[in-house]
């Protein structure tokens, strides 16, 4: 009788993991997402739809966050400047006025105002928007120089120019806040809050009479 051999425990077998063949045994798999884009005509027109797609969009999005232009209002708002400019130097000019203080006024307002229309038309020409003539002297109230006119016949002139002033200068602020509330332009925002200071000082003189 053979002697017994002696047990001996066989080590455990693990098998090693499944590798994923599907590079070797199916190669357009892996290859799938490349084929749009392989330099043919057809994926370098999908390339660039998609690439035109994103830029519409961005457009869509900058245009819709955009302020609306102000250039309307603004050169709106230098019509009014001009206006008030026009009043004040024809009433300078004339021999209509009688008080000292309401000649003041007229120089004052004259001088201010012009200041503030020349460097509200500064400001748009270094934007690219030129203001014409014809839109500087688009509110020229004919009414105004009609009622001046019967003042000087009357001989009021000076208390009607006093109110006409007064009128003027209360729309004209009026729009200096209005368009200060809609500016996202800092630099706008300055120079309207000065211009609106200055025109406060002017109604204030035009109250108290001239």
């Amino acid at each position: 009788m053979p002697p017994q051999q002696p047990y001996l425990p066989q080590p455990s077998y693990t098998p090693p993991p499944q590798q994923n063949y599907d590079f070797i045994m199916n190669p357009q798999k892996g290859r799938r997402l490349n084929n749009f884009f392989d330099g043919s005509p057809k994926s370098l027109v999908i390339m660039a739809g998609a690439f035109i797609g994103i830029i519409i969009i961005i457009f869509i999005i900058y245009e819709a966050a955009k302020p609306a232009s102000l250039t309307p209002q603004i050169a709106n708002l230098a019509a009014t400047q001009a206006e008030i400019v026009r009043v004040a130097v024809e009433a300078s000019g004339s021999n209509n006025l009688n008080d000292q203080s309401t000649k003041n006024l007229a120089a004052s307002v004259a001088a201010s105002v012009g200041t503030e229309q020349n460097n509200l038309v500064a400001l748009l020409a270094s934007g690219g928007v030129k203001l014409s003539n014809k839109t500087l002297a688009s509110k020229q109230n004919p009414a105004t120089d009609q009622e001046l006119n019967n003042a000087s016949q009357s001989g009021n002139y000076d208390s009607t120019f006093v109110q006409i002033v007064q009128s003027e200068l209360t729309g004209y602020n009026n729009q200096l806040a209005s368009i200060y509330r809609l500016s996202k332009s800092q630099k706008l925002k300055s120079q309207l809050a000065t211009d609106f200071s200055d025109a406060q000082l002017l109604l204030t003189q035009a109250k108290a009479g001239g």
